[in-house]
């Protein structure tokens, strides 16, 4: 549901079990457009550093991630959030991610950390990390 309302101004809001309402998302938590050009360079990034090394490619579980972006648009820290049971990934997530370039200076005012989030793929979706689905979350 939420990627389907993802930009339309809209928000789900469970209600129930089985039940959920719409409504417009507060002016407050919509990003401006300068921002959202910037989250979309994150996930580009992102998503290039974790495909290139085998451990930590998306795969069959949800991750959430926490980025802090340098001035000089560096990733000077990572950190792998709800860490799934067992998985010991979390200093890979980090070492992959530190110092990866985003190509520019964050924008004035830049919310930090920012929230990431990288979804699970499901059956049916291709292999390798070209199907990679994620969201900057803040």
């Amino acid at each position: 549901m939420r990627e389907l309302l993802n930009g339309s101004g809209l928000a789900a809001r469970a209600t129930g079990p089985n039940s959920f309402t719409i409504a417009p998302v507060p002016a407050a938590r919509l990003a401006s457009a300068t921002h959202q050009s910037y989250f979309a360079l994150i996930q580009s990034r992102v998503s290039q550093a974790l495909c290139a090394h085998p451990e930590t490619r998306p795969g069959g579980v949800d991750l959430l991630l926490q980025l802090w972006i340098a001035s000089t648009g560096m990733v000077q820290r990572a950190q792998l959030l709800d860490v799934p049971n067992g998985d010991k990934r979390e200093g890979a997530f980090a070492a992959a991610l530190r110092g990866v370039s985003i190509g520019v200076a964050p924008p004035a005012e830049l919310p930090q950390p920012v929230t990431m989030a990288i979804f699970a793929r499901t059956n049916g979706e291709p292999t390798g990390c070209g199907g990679v689905t994620t969201t900057v979350m803040r």
